[in-house]
C-alpha cells in the first residue's frame, strides 16, 4: 500500500493554519475560529495524488491543561520521529506582530532536532507596510542569526484574505517538496 506523504503545519494557536489550509485546498474543510484553541488533534486533509497536509494544534496556547498539553506534544514528537510520511514542517508565524520568544524557540527546536521545516508569514494583511517591513526584518536578522552555520529555510507569506501567497506555497510543495 503506498502511503501519502505528510505536510505538517503548526504555529501558535490563532495564527491562521486552518484558514491556510482552506486557502490552499480552494475549501472549508479545516474548522476555523476566532477563539485560539480550537484545532486539538493532528487534522489530515488530501492536497493531491502525493501529499496531505495536516492541521495541527497551536502552540503556546496557555488555556489548555497539562494533560492535553503533553498529549499534543506527544502526538507532536511521533509525527516528526515516528511517522515514515512524514516529509516537511512549515511553521507559521504572524507576521503582524514583532517576533515571539516562543516562535524563537520552537525554531530552535526545530533546527537542534534537523526536522525539515519552512516558513510562512501569516497575516500579512493585518500590518501597514511599515511595521511589516519592521516585524519582517526582526524576523530576518534572527534567522540569520539562528541559522548563521545551516541553510536557512525558505520563507514564503500569506495572507488568506488578500488572496495573496497561494500559488508560491503550492508551487513550493510541488516542486520543491515533490521529489521527497
Amino acid at each position: 500500500m503506498i502511503t501519502k506523504k505528510k505536510i505538517a503545519f503548526i504555529g501558535r494557536s490563532n495564527v491562521g493554519k486552518s484558514s491556510l489550509i482552506n486557502y490552499l485546498l480552494s475549501s472549508n474543510v479545516a474548522k476555523t475560529s476566532k477563539h485560539p484553541g480550537k484545532t486539538r488533534k493532528h487534522d489530515s486533509y488530501s492536497f493531491n495524488e502525493d501529499f496531505d497536509l495536516v492541521d495541527m494544534p497551536g502552540y503556546g496556547y496557555a488555556a489548555v491543561r497539562g494533560e492535553k498539553r503533553a498529549f499534543w506534544d506527544e502526538i507532536m514528537l511521533e509525527l516528526f520521529f515516528s511517522d515514515a510520511a512524514f516529509r516537511h514542517l512549515f511553521v507559521l508565524i504572524d507576521s503582524s506582530i514583532k517576533p515571539l520568544k516562543i516562535d524563537k524557540e520552537f525554531l530552535s527546536w526545530l533546527l537542534e532536532n534537523r526536522i525539515a521545516h519552512s516558513i510562512i508569514f501569516t497575516k500579512i494583511d493585518k500590518a501597514n507596510a511599515k511595521e511589516l517591513a519592521s516585524n519582517l526584518g526582526s524576523w530576518n536578522d534572527f534567522t540569520e542569526a539562528l541559522y548563521s552555520k545551516n541553510k536557512i529555510p525558505q520563507a514564503l507569506q500569506v495572507s488568506s484574505f488578500l488572496k495573496k501567497g497561494k500559488e508560491e506555497i503550492r508551487e513550493f510543495i510541488q516542486g520543491g517538496l515533490g521529489d521527497l
